[in-house]
């Protein structure tokens, strides 16, 4: 895995929780859910959005990329 930053991890986490929030408010409001069920299955989804997040944020690239390969010879006698 690539090396965590501080500020991946906290966007993961807030963006876990806005889903968490709507998402119980949309079970309780639109579809009549009680307070129990409507935590836990926000819950989950949240959970789902997290790990998702994380594993995105967290993967290391297909290959390296060697910039100064890709620029070509410079030309200093300018």
């Amino acid at each position: 895995m690539a090396k965590q930053t501080r500020g991946t991890l906290i966007l993961t986490g807030t963006l876990a929780a806005t889903v968490f929030v709507v998402a119980y408010l949309l079970l309780t409001v639109i579809g009549g859910f009680t307070f129990s069920p409507a935590f836990f299955l926000a819950l989950a989804v949240a959970a789902v959005v997290a790990l998702v997040l994380y594993l995105g944020f967290h993967r290391r690239p297909q290959r390296p990329v060697d910039l100064e390969a890709r620029r070509g010879p410079v030309n200093r006698s300018e």
